[in-house]
């Protein structure tokens, strides 16, 4: 036995014997600083940030506009599924997420909370946003803006060169993308009434 832990058996025996109020040994826990207040941006900031990715990389600016526009993590926004995505009703589905595993591989798991997992509604911007990345997939919209191929593969993950949120194709992030071997998954209609949009 180490002598600190035989230090410490012997003052916890003290302290169960009632010879000692409690072990100086033991390590304290120490409380967690309180966490610096968030800067939240202003409409206007929000704007001219996203008038600078339209001019910069009109293809990330498609993942800003979803991001801003719904309130969605990150990984939550990547992990759609277009299954997932009701463009005629200005709807998507968070199913999955997705995760870095040891800043190596990706994978999808389920949303961080359970109330993640919900319907979001769309403004317009964030559809059109949708419908830029639907044709850039390869996915034909018909008329009402749906995508024809309902079954294709997800947004991430299988979905070839034109599917991921990076236009490179030597990416790492989209080579990420491939290795995660997602797979489309089934979506449940719409609800007939109008969804909730807090998050």
């Amino acid at each position: 036995m180490r002598p600190g832990s035989l230090t410490l058996s012997a003052l916890g025996d003290a302290v169960r014997q009632r010879r000692l109020a409690h072990n100086p040994a033991r390590p304290s826990v120490l409380p967690r600083p309180p966490a610096a207040e968030r800067r939240i941006w202003t409409p206007e900031q929000a704007a001219r940030f996203l008038r600078h990715c339209h001019r910069a990389d009109p293809f990330m600016a498609d993942l800003c506009e979803v991001l801003i526009g719904t309130g969605m993590r990150k990984g939550e926004a990547l992990g759609l599924h277009w299954k997932d995505v009701h463009l005629p009703e200005q709807v998507l589905y968070v199913r999955y997420t997705l995760s870095a595993i040891d800043n190596n591989r990706v994978v999808l798991t389920s949303p961080k909370t359970r109330s993640s997992k919900n319907w979001v509604a769309l403004s317009p911007r964030v559809t059109a946003a949708l419908q830029h990345q639907a044709l850039a997939a390869g996915q034909p919209l018909d008329p009402a803006g749906r995508a024809d191929d309902v079954s294709a593969a997800p947004m991430v993950g299988r979905c070839g060169p034109s599917g991921c949120w990076t236009a490179s194709a030597t990416c790492p992030k989209r080579q990420a993308c491939r290795a995660s071997r997602c797979t489309s998954c089934g979506t449940s209609p719409p609800p007939s009434r109008s969804p909730s949009a807090s998050r």
